[in-house]
């Protein structure tokens, strides 16, 4: 959104997060940011996120994604919020499922997608391994980058063989 969510002001109106940016605050920034220790964060991650939060956009996942080390899995809870409030049955199962997996050893689907343009809209395809058996595309509208108030609505994916497949009209 170009500035500090209103949620932190508590912090952001006393100036602690420009005092923490300081030269001789950083050793205590990287001590409480466990982005500054990710390395040392070998074992399997699963981040639950809420969509419409107040604190973090919707794809503040795409800022250190990419730098976590080892297996990692995302969980978006649509219209939930940062309380997660009414998504509460998918977040049980989907933990059971990690935690399984983590005590088990069991490996967990391997999903990988592209998204990209296409005449009249957007198009995501989704592969996994195992093969998916179905899916769910939610997708939100917003005159700018802020979602924090855009209600997501699921559309049923299509199987093309051993993928999912979606598109999201202009």
């Amino acid at each position: 959104w170009g500035k500090f969510s209103r949620q932190i002001r508590a912090y952001t109106s006393k100036g602690l997060i420009a005092l923490m940016q300081k030269r001789p605050n950083l050793p205590l920034w990287k001590w409480v940011d466990p982005y500054a220790y990710r390395k040392r964060l070998t074992q399997p991650k699963l981040i639950i996120n809420g969509t419409n939060d107040p604190y973090w956009c919707v794809d503040a996942l795409n800022n250190y994604w990419m730098g976590l080390p080892g297996p990692k899995y995302a969980l978006y809870i649509p219209n939930a919020g940062h309380g997660l409030r009414g998504g509460e049955q998918q977040l049980v199962s989907t933990l059971s499922a990690f935690f399984r997996s983590v005590a088990t050893g069991r490996r967990m689907p391997q999903v990988t997608w592209k998204h990209g343009d296409q005449p009249g809209g957007l198009n995501l395809e989704i592969i996994s391994d195992p093969a998916p058996v179905s899916g769910q595309l939610w997708s939100a509208r917003s005159q700018t980058l802020d979602f924090r108030k855009s209600r997501f609505n699921s559309t049923e994916l299509r199987r093309e063989g051993d993928r999912l497949i979606g598109d999201v009209p202009q």
